[in-house]
């Protein structure tokens, strides 16, 4: 019950919460609008924060149409301190999860998120 859809009665997704604790996982690309976005708000998407910022919105849909590593990061940070000074939401910690593996393993290229993105092409 605890992470059922809005539509099941949900707890964090109905938002029947005062305060609850745990991890979002991510993808690699800095597009947090699941998140944060106004229209992202259940039963429509993940902001189970109910946080809602136009000018926040903005960037995250700026931030959207490029690929340009530099202007993400531009977007990216003005993103952040809008952020930070909301406080929508308290980070505890940010894991930096390190994968120890033989070096007669080839192929082998785990991403930030998962040690087993691409089993595929590993061998020994």
């Amino acid at each position: 019950m605890f992470f059922a859809p809005y539509q099941n009665g949900g707890i964090v997704y109905g938002g029947k919460w005062d305060m609850t604790m745990f991890s979002w996982g991510s993808q690699p690309n800095p597009d947090v609008s699941f998140l944060f976005e106004c229209n992202q708000i259940p039963p429509n998407g993940e902001n189970v924060l109910h946080y809602c910022n136009p000018k926040l919105d903005v960037l995250l849909e700026e931030l959207k149409k490029t690929y340009d590593p530099v202007k993400q990061m531009q977007l990216l940070t003005q993103e952040m301190r809008i952020v930070v000074a909301d406080v929508p939401t308290i980070v505890i910690e940010i894991p930096d999860v390190g994968f120890a593996y033989s070096p007669s393993l080839t192929g082998y290229h785990p991403n930030p998120f998962t040690p087993f993105d691409n089993m595929m092409n590993v061998d020994i």
